[in-house]
Parts: C-alpha cells; sequence; structure tokens
C-alpha cells in the first residue's frame, strides 16, 4: 500500500503507542508485560550507541488487562487522546516527553503507531500479523470470563471480515530479516537465541489477540476516512497506524532478544512511514 506520508518533504517524528498483555489462563507471566515495562528503558540506554543524527522515534507504553471488555474500553480513550492531539503527550516516564504542535500542515503531521504485542506460546519466531479478523472465537475465557463463539466484534460490518494493516508487511520483514542476518553474522553465533527469525502471518487467531488488533484497525481506518477534517482551527488529525506483532515465550527468544527485536521493528516501521527506503 501507498504510505500516506510519503510524499512529505521533510521528516516528522513518529510516535509509537506499544501494548502488551497480562496473564491469561495458563500464562501466568506474560512476556509482553516485560517487553512493555522494560521497553522505554532499553530505547533509552541504547540511544547512546546510536548514530546521534539518526532519529529517535517517541514512544509510550501500556499493558491491556486480557479482556474484551477492558480492550475496548483502554483503545477507546486511547484513539479519543489521539485525536485530541493537542493534548496528546508522552508521559514522564518516557525517555523524551513531547506533545503534539497547535498547528500543522500536510508536511509537518505528526504519525501514530498503535504496535500491539501478545504472546503466540507455541510460536518459535516472531510474527508479523498483517491482519484481523471481525470474529471472536475465544478458545478460553478471557480474564473476565468472557467466552464467546462465533460473534462479530464490529456488528456494522460482516462477520470474518478482514481488516487489513496500511504497515507494509511485506518490506518490514525484507528489513528486519536482513538485520537479523547481520547480527547473527556480527555475534558469529548460530545459537537458536540469535538466531530467531521473522514471518508474516496472516492468523491471529480469533482470542483477544484478534479481538485488540480487529478493534484497532478499525479505529485507524475510521481516522483515515475523516482525515481531512479539521478537529479543531487550521489542525489535521495525526496519521495513524496498527500493527500486531506476536511474540514467542522468552524460553525461545530471551527478553534482551526480544526487547533489540521490537526496538528494530519500530526504527524499520519509522523508516517506512517517512519514506525512507534505506536500512
Amino acid at each position: 500500500p501507498t504510505m500516506l506520508h510519503e510524499q512529505s518533504k521533510s521528516k516528522s517524528t513518529v510516535f509509537f503507542i506499544v501494548t502488551g498483555f497480562g496473564s491469561f489462563g495458563s500464562v501466568l507471566s506474560n512476556p509482553t508485560t516485560d517487553i512493555a515495562n522494560k521497553l522505554c528503558g532499553y530505547i533509552s540506554s541504547k540511544r547512546s550507541q546510536i548514530n546521534q543524527k539518526a532519529s529517535h522515534p517517541q514512544v509510550q507504553t501500556k499493558v491491556f488487562k486480557t479482556s474484551a471488555k477492558s480492550v475496548e474500553q483502554e483503545l477507546n480513550q486511547l484513539y479519543q487522546d489521539i485525536l485530541d492531539w493537542k493534548n496528546f503527550t508522552l508521559p514522564i516516564s518516557s525517555p523524551t516527553r513531547s506533545s503534539f504542535p497547535e498547528n500543522s500542515d500536510e508536511n509537518n503531521r505528526k504519525i501514530v503507531v498503535v504496535l500491539h504485542l501478545g504472546v503466540h506460546i507455541k510460536a518459535t519466531k516472531f510474527r508479523l500479523e498483517r491482519c484481523a479478523y471481525n470474529e471472536a472465537t475465544f478458545r478460553i475465557p478471557d480474564e473476565d470470563g468472557y467466552s464467546p463463539s462465533k460473534i462479530s466484534i464490529h456488528n456494522d460490518h460482516p462477520f470474518g471480515e478482514c481488516f487489513v494493516t496500511e504497515l507494509d508487511v511485506n518490506r518490514l520483514h525484507c528489513e528486519l530479516s536482513t538485520r537479523s542476518i547481520s547480527r547473527n553474522l556480527a555475534t558469529n553465533d548460530s545459537s537458536s537465541d540469535v538466531c530467531c527469525g521473522v514471518e508474516v502471518s496472516v492468523d491471529p487467531g480469533r482470542f483477544v489477540c484478534n479481538y485488540t488488533y480487529c478493534y484497532s484497525l478499525k479505529n485507524c481506518a475510521a481516522i483515515k476516512n475523516n482525515c481531512e477534517k479539521e478537529i479543531g482551527p487550521g489542525r489535521l488529525p495525526p496519521l495513524v497506524y496498527s500493527l500486531f506483532l506476536h511474540v514467542p515465550p522468552f524460553s525461545v527468544a530471551s527478553e534482551e532478544l526480544q526487547l533489540s527485536f521490537i526496538t528494530d521493528l519500530i526504527h524499520a516501521i519509522e523508516h517506512q512511514l517517512n519514506g525512507d527506503h534505506s536500512n
């Protein structure tokens, strides 16, 4: 797909909201909780090792309860905060604190990426999810005891409808695979931890991960459909994208590797949205 911002002459700051999940079912310690809690600190610690001329995406994180109702409440508030961009501010705990400007034109409209993380306990690779489906069929109850079967997430859309991310997942896969190969060659390490790969998936399941992604993608589409409508004097809404990444358990890919991979993913998304075709 064509990126809406690739025609911009100047690079824009990309704001990332990275979400993880809490416990569910037999997963008492969800790795995405730890990743979300440690990601900002990890990125901050790595900045001194990065070219100072390189861009630094701004990141905030949040952990969702593994519950359809809770996810709906969290995302309704999140996307409303994004639209109310005059007041959209990164928290004090983030590596940098910044807010959207009062005035904007097409060349400096802010870009927001909502990056959801979920664990796939049987995965042996990172999985970039291309799409989500308008179906809730929970194999186990969520953390509020909700256990739907063949229920539409959005009643105003056909059951099972596929919602596809606007991000170019194939390009992200290519860049991340190249980075992984380079890292393996640099470390001369063929261990399973270093070599854990990445793949593109079109099946995020039908549990809370899919529910979350479907809810986010519909919100992104709604904002895009109204993207030229001012939300205040001289203010257009930001360009908003969403992506879901399924991560393997820490027994397959260590916490350090996962933090590194997700940092690489954040930079790859930023390059893509700013029209930078270099790695």
